[in-house]
């Protein structure tokens, strides 16, 4: 189980320092379905892959305590909800409509504790391994929308820019990052930008701040 929540804690799902579940920032711009999707992912990948484990029944617990109350965290921060708000909007199990007229669901109780242990023939894949590219979807999803990377831009027209160096700037505490280009040099904010950068070396900018 620690290399278990030592995963989640490197992922940002859950605190290094006591294993309690933690509100993962990178996910904030995000739109809830995506987010859901993430959360939803994850909790899949671990069920999937430890169901002939002897210690599933801490890996269903690890899943509806710590990862759904992250889900829930994450989505409370996100639209600075109070509890009594989130339930209403989200309900149980948490879910939002998408954009066909159903529903996006994070697991219910049933699916997780229904869950019966079995010896695995074929190899299932690492739950971890994908975790990058799932955030990567994420921020791919956010360049379909025609989001510009800049905290605070509207314009629609995005321009996908390519990074060559990535650091982040402390001096001014606002968050914002420097990127390293061909010489020049923009500053950018948001972590889903920090994310994307590193690992695809590309960002979502619009024409105006990608020729600035």
């Amino acid at each position: 189980m620690e290399r278990i929540k030592n995963k989640l804690a490197t992922a940002g799902i859950i605190k290094a320092k006591d294993g309690s579940y933690n509100t993962k920032k990178e996910l904030l711009p995000a739109q809830d379905g995506d987010i859901i999707k993430y959360y939803s992912s994850v909790a899949h990948g671990l069920l999937s892959y430890y169901r002939c484990a002897d210690n599933l029944g801490k890996i269903k617990d690890l899943i509806m305590y710590q990862i759904r109350f992250s889900l829930m965290a994450t989505l409370k921060a996100k639209h600075k909800m109070t509890q009594s708000t989130f339930m209403k909007t989200y309900g149980e199990p948490i879910s939002c409509p998408n954009h066909k007229g159903g529903r996006i669901s994070f697991l219910n109780n049933m699916q997780v504790y229904n869950t019966k242990r079995e010896f695995l023939i074929n190899v299932r894949p690492n739950p971890f391994k994908d975790l990058d590219k799932i955030i990567v979807r994420v921020t791919n999803s956010l360049v379909n929308q025609g989001t510009c990377a800049v905290k605070g831009c509207e314009n629609r027209d995005i321009e996908i820019h390519h990074i060559r160096q990535l650091f982040k700037r402390t001096t001014k505490g606002d968050g914002s990052f420097t990127v390293i280009t061909a010489g020049r040099t923009k500053r950018i904010s948001g972590v889903l930008a920090l994310e994307s950068a590193l690992k695809r070396k590309q960002i979502p900018l619009c024409h105006e701040h990608h020729n600035a």
